[in-house]
């Protein structure tokens, strides 16, 4: 009898976890959300009226449960919080790396 071999850690990886790649990207993009609402000092509820979505949604979001947001989206919460997006394509040697800069517009 022949012992099955399993499939190489990213192999299962990549299938447990399909949009990991975008969902990396939307988690780096909240937490540069959750690092300007702390620079600015704002509530939930102040954010929820700049973002033109609910306090429980900015709740959710910050928490980790931001799955209904696109990355787009998240994008233009940055931007209504008063930063500049920059998107930045590099080749890199081994993987992929995803970065966001979010800054203050100068």
């Amino acid at each position: 009898m022949t012992k099955r071999k399993r499939p190489p850690t990213k192999v299962r990886r990549r299938r447990a976890f399909p949009h990991a790649e975008d969902h990396e990207l939307k988690a780096e993009l909240v937490r540069e959300i959750a690092r300007t609402m702390m620079e600015k000092a704002l509530t939930q509820q102040a954010a929820a009226r700049m973002l033109r979505i609910g306090q429980p949604d900015v709740s959710k979001m910050l928490r980790g449960h931001f799955r209904q947001f696109s990355a787009e989206r998240l994008m233009r919460f940055l931007v209504r919080l008063g930063r500049e997006i920059e998107i930045a394509l590099r080749p890199v040697p081994h993987g992929t790396k995803i970065t966001v800069t979010a800054r203050d517009p100068v």
